[in-house]
C-alpha cells in the first residue's frame, strides 16, 4: 500500500465515524443537563416523604427522638427507616451522613414552619412578614 492509499483509507473511515458518531451519543450538555433534573427530582421526593414523616409524628403528637443512647432509636429515625424499605432513593439518602433534612436544628424548623402555617390557616395569627426589605 502507497502512502496515499493509506491516507485515503484513514481519511474515509474518518469521516465515516464522524458522520455516525453524533447518531450514536448525546450532547454532554444534554447528558448533564438530564442527570441533574433527575437528582433533584429524587431529592424533592425524598424531602416530601421526611417532611411528611415529620408532620405525621407532630399531628400524632408522638416524640420525634427517643430516650435511648442511639440516634437511630428515636420514632422519627424508625419511621424514615420504615419508609426507606420500599423506597431505594429514600433509602440512600438516609444512608448519607450528610442528610441535612434529617438533622435535629432542622426538624425543629419544620416544626415551627408548620406550626406557623396551621395558625395563619386557622387565623389565630397574622401571616408573618419579613423584615428585611
Amino acid at each position: 500500500m502507497t502512502t496515499l492509499t493509506c491516507m485515503l483509507k484513514c481519511h474515509g473511515e474518518a469521516v465515516e465515524r464522524l458522520l455516525s458518531l453524533p447518531a450514536a451519543t448525546q450532547d454532554v450538555g444534554e447528558l448533564l443537563s438530564s442527570r441533574l433534573a433527575a437528582e433533584k427530582k429524587a431529592a424533592r421526593e425524598s424531602f416530601l416523604k421526611i417532611a411528611s414523616t415529620l408532620r405525621f409524628l407532630a399531628r400524632q403528637g408522638l416524640a420525634l427522638r427517643g430516650d435511648g443512647p442511639q440516634e437511630e432509636d428515636g420514632n422519627f429515625n424508625q419511621l424514615l427507616k420504615l419508609r426507606s424499605a420500599g423506597d431505594p432513593g429514600l433509602a440512600e439518602r438516609l444512608k448519607r451522613k450528610s442528610s441535612k433534612y434529617t438533622r435535629h436544628d432542622m426538624q425543629t424548623e419544620f416544626l415551627q414552619v408548620m406550626a406557623h402555617r396551621e395558625r395563619v390557616l386557622a387565623g389565630d395569627g397574622p401571616p408573618r412578614t419579613s423584615s428585611c426589605r
